[in-house]
């Protein structure tokens, strides 16, 4: 690949990050990111508006379920989104406070197109638990 191909690729891909960067803070100010399990209902809001733009964008980012340490070895499960260069997003880690960071382990990591179409299109909990509490989790 020669420069300009790659000076091509690159400004893609930040045209990319920066679109959902941009829906995430949308999505974000939207939502009571402090809320305890606020992160999938982030996660599901933010793939539903990325797709309404441009479902190839679901394939620019990672859905990962894994966990948080809060403190003191209390390890709690969480979900945020990853960019493809390995940057979080991730509003919601909010509700656990002064962390300790992520943990390393991973239960689920797939692209939003995948957990769009492997895992909602066949779970609507969080979907019905939001249209029943709005307040919950919306501002």
């Amino acid at each position: 690949m020669n420069l300009r191909e790659t000076v091509r690729i690159r400004l893609i891909e930040s045209d990319i990050n920066t679109t959902l960067k941009r829906v995430a803070s949308e999505v974000a100010n939207k939502l009571h990111c402090s809320t305890k399990g606020s992160c999938i209902h982030f996660a599901e809001i933010f793939i539903n508006e990325i797709a309404k733009i441009d479902e190839s964008l679901l394939e620019h980012f990672y859905v990962i379920e894994g966990y948080v340490d809060e403190h003191r070895g209390v390890i709690e499960e969480h979900t945020w989104i990853e960019l493809a260069n390995g940057e979080k997003i991730d509003p919601t880690v909010a509700q656990f406070g002064d962390h300790d960071g992520y943990t390393d382990k991973v239960v689920y990591k797939g692209t939003g197109h995948d957990y769009l179409y492997n895992y909602m299109a066949h779970d609507d909990t969080y979907e019905l638990e939001r249209k029943q509490n709005p307040t919950r989790f919306f501002k």
